[in-house]
């Protein structure tokens, strides 16, 4: 059996339709004041009001309920009359559930859900969806819980992983009675005093919101609103609004933030006034098209984290009358995800920012924590994992940053090419970058911290120019105090080396200076880590010289030794390098080549003697020079030749191993009356190691050469009958 929603018989037939797969829909009664004729579950159902709402003959909306149960598996509702809700409540234990809900208003100020109450009785309110929920509205707002006046009282909204919300319309937001312009919106309206005395009212008592506000939305949403001010997601007055991991939030709107945590009041009337929360269970993609604050949390206690209370779980047999279980705020855990945001992040009045972001995350954009209250505000980021960035447009100050695992902090001005960035607030650098290099080869940023900053193992990477004391160098100004450990890593652009004296300053530090930074570069020296600029070796150091001893800053410095340059290591093994290849260059002389294959005159004479006669026979010495016209030869030779330069530039020695492989092939080519020409062919490999020792790599103990050479050549020899010969 198929059961449908319906209406009573106070709204006529046109401002009403309900279609199913059965026909005989029309024939279906009902006899209380909700659009619902069962308890039982329902197949699929459309419902389409025109009517504006009204309570008095009740119409308009889609399914209204007034403490009553409603459970649906399919269903569209679509509304185009003003103030039409699709869903509406307007009791305690009212609840709405469907497994696949489609929603689209086009009225004024039309809600998708709207879960409200005027009564006073402990008791919750609950829309809940399994598995599918499409919301689009044009001015109203897209999912909207409302709290009430009990404080044993809630209103909880579930959607289910997929879910889309979106507010399309244009104008601007309002939090009234019949509000419009956010997406997702817990909390209560402005000046609720539902319930209120006269003299309450009189007395200027206008927040009269006791109980709690719960929307619960599953992964992978997306969340969308266009209105001015019209705020994609928003909490307050007790509403907390949880989202999932990997959704998807934007505004297109004039000052509308994708999030928006807040505490208020009208006037100055504070009771009940409490703070708005929105947690998410993971990372998200936050942009805010045309507000440069992306993300606020505003009043004392309204929070924006990373963090989760479960999702309550709906059993099939809940009813309007059971309570939600689990509603706790307080009873929450820590969630990481990665993010994508672009924009402000701003806490003021109180408000608290907390974001977990891991490995992948961009943050493109700045913060305020608005030090310039009285109120403290806090923004906590905690960014993590290779290829995490937060690349910083504009001065930010905050609670506390940590980077760690890789992640990058990096100073940014699309307007000029260098950056000179101030970031206010407790710095943690744990394993992760402060990178003021970039991808440009420009010299010349600087970054200040305002605030203590920690080292836990992470890098501070620079370009410097490396040349004298006046060098251009990136720069890190500590306003404040240092601990810990962190290691520098300097790119040198374009710099020739030369002698400095107190050195290149590329960390200034105002407070207490007991962190150790420790240079990351291309050898050791010393015992310490240096990089090469030119000829020269640069080490990093504490303290200036002279009446700079006890500066706290850190200088690169280039060394002296006995009126000579500090040379890189490089120097002395660039010098030995031509000399090492022209040792593997070296030829074998005619007779290593050829052997005994020429006897001059009596000479030939040795040929003919031993146990083995040599065919053909030697000729006797009165006929002259032997001479063999063709051979093929092979020769394998090694040596090892150590050298002490008389003069060195860089007093370098070294040693080295040789190996070599020759062939060839040689032809007559020419005789004649007095002698004979022999050509050739030669093919040719060596292999060399050296090893090269010098003052300037002490620490090292030597550099090494290895090459390998291959060649081919040709030889041409002429042998006279006179024993005269030119090869």
């Amino acid at each position: 059996m198929i059961r449908f929603i319906f209406v009573n018989g106070i709204i006529a037939a046109a401002s009403l339709l309900v279609t199913s797969e059965n026909a005989s829909a029309a024939d279906v009664t009902c006899t209380t004041t909700l659009y619902f004729c069962s308890y039982g579950p329902d197949d699929v159902v459309t419902v389409t009001t025109t009517e504006t709402a009204d309570y008095a003959p009740l119409q308009g909306f889609g399914v209204y309920l007034n403490g009553s149960t409603a459970k649906l598996n399919d269903i569209t509702i679509i509304t185009s009359g003003n103030t039409s809700d699709a869903i509406r409540t307007n009791s305690e234990n009212s609840m709405f559930r469907a497994n696949r809900l489609t929603i689209k208003t086009t009225g004024k100020t039309a809600d998708g859900i709207n879960l409200s109450s005027n009564g006073n009785i402990d008791g919750d309110n609950l829309a809940y969806v399994k598995d599918f929920a499409d919301i689009e509205v044009n001015s109203g707002i897209g999912v909207r819980a409302n709290n009430f006046q009990n404080a044993n009282a809630n209103t909880v909204i579930i959607l289910p992983d997929g879910t889309r919300v979106r507010q399309t319309g244009t104008g601007t937001a309002t939090n009234a009675a019949e509000g419009n312009g956010y997406a997702v919106y817990a909390g209560n309206r402005d000046w609720d005093t539902n319930g209120l005395g006269l003299r309450d009212i009189i007395a200027g008592k206008n927040n009269n919101t006791l109980g709690n506000a719960y929307v619960f939305i599953g992964a992978n949403a997306v969340i969308a609103s266009s209105m001015t001010n019209g705020h994609a997601v928003y909490a307050n007055k007790g509403g907390l609004v949880q989202l999932g991991d990997g959704a998807k939030v934007s505004t297109t709107g004039n000052n509308a933030y994708a999030l928006y945590a807040s505490r208020e009041q009208q006037g100055n009337y504070k009771d009940n006034v409490r703070q708005g929360y929105i947690y998410l269970g993971g990372g998200a993609t936050l942009r805010a098209e045309n507000s440069p604050i992306v993300i606020r949390a505003s009043g004392e206690g309204s929070i924006i984290a990373n963090k989760v209370i479960e999702t309550p779980v709906i059993a099939d047999t809940h009813d309007g009358n059971d309570r939600v279980q689990g509603l706790d705020k307080t009873a929450t855990r820590d969630t990481f995800g990665i993010f994508d945001v672009i924009g402000i992040m701003d806490a003021i009045d109180g408000g608290t920012i907390a974001l977990n972001m891991s490995a992948g995350s961009q943050f493109f954009g700045s913060t305020n924590a608005h030090p310039e209250k009285a109120q403290t505000s806090n923004i906590f980021l905690n960014i993590d994992g290779a290829g995490s960035q937060w690349k910083m447009d504009a001065d930010s100050n905050l609670t506390r940053l940590t980077l760690s695992g890789g992640a990058t902090l990096t100073p940014y001005d699309s307007s000029v090419n260098l950056t000179n960035r101030v970031l206010t607030g407790e710095l943690l650098n744990k394993g992760g970058n402060i990178d003021l290099a970039g991808a440009a080869d420009l010299v010349g940023d600087v970054l200040t911290i305002k605030g203590k900053y920690t080292g836990a193992d992470g890098f501070l990477i620079l370009n410097t120019t490396l040349n004298d004391d006046s060098s251009a160098t990136d720069k890190l100004i500590i306003d404040g105090d240092t601990t810990g450990n962190t290691f520098v890593r300097v790119k040198n652009i374009g710099g020739t080396g030369a002698q400095t004296v107190n050195g290149i300053q590329i960390i200034e530090v105002t407070g207490a200076s007991d962190g150790a930074f420790k240079l990351k570069g291309d050898y050791i020296h010393k015992g310490d880590q240096a990089v090469v600029g030119g000829a020269y070796a640069y080490r990093l150091f504490h303290n200036g010289l002279g009446d700079d001893s006890a500066d706290g800053n850190w200088y690169l410095r280039s060394e002296l030794k006995e009126k000579k340059p500090h040379y890189q290591p490089g120097a002395p093994v660039y010098e030995i390098y031509p000399q090492f290849l022209l040792g593997l260059n070296t030829l074998p002389t005619l007779q290593q080549r050829v052997g005994n294959r020429y006897w001059s005159h009596a000479g030939n004479l040795m040929l003919s003697q031993g146990a083995d006669a040599i065919e053909p026979y030697a000729p006797n010495s009165e006929a002259g020079s032997y001479i063999e016209t063709s051979g093929i030869w092979g020769r394998v030779e090694g040596s090892y030749t150590k050298m002490q330069p008389r003069t060195s530039t860089s007093d370098a020695t070294y040693d080295y191993s040789a190996y070599k492989m020759q062939a060839g092939i040689d032809g007559m080519l020419h005789e004649g009356e007095t002698g004979k020409l022999i050509g050739g062919i030669t093919v040719h490999y060596t292999h060399g190691v050296a090893s090269v020792w010098s003052p300037y790599d002490s620490d090292l103990g030597r550099g090494r050469i290895s090459s390998d050479g291959y060649g081919f050549g040709g030889t041409l020899t002429w042998y006279g009958d006179d024993g005269l010969y030119l090869d």
